[in-house]
């Protein structure tokens, strides 16, 4: 296994050593971890963006269609008719 020499911060040394549960063997063995949760995180990332996309796209037809019922509810007034035709055209 090729080997790096890595600076870690002191708190995040300590807790290279700190692991109770006694799944890794040493500090390597946790860097591994954290490097493979990083992984995954960042390969669902693309699946995140679309997912939050559609939302975004899902809230403004829904807003859109809000707005059209709210235009309509006005426009069944007497008093907006006249808008109400001029805006339909000839």
């Amino acid at each position: 296994m090729p080997t790096r020499n890595i600076n870690l911060t002191p708190g995040l040394d300590r807790l290279c050593y700190e692991d109770k549960s006694g799944r890794y063997e040493n500090a390597s063995a946790v860097v591994r971890a954290g490097l493979r949760t990083l992984k995954r995180q960042e390969l669902k990332r693309p699946e995140k963006e679309k997912k939050r996309q559609e939302n975004d796209r899902e809230e403004q037809e829904h807003a859109a269609k809000l707005a059209a019922c709210a235009a309509r509810s006005t426009m069944a007034t007497p008093a907006a008719w006249p808008l109400a035709m001029s805006l339909a055209g000839p």
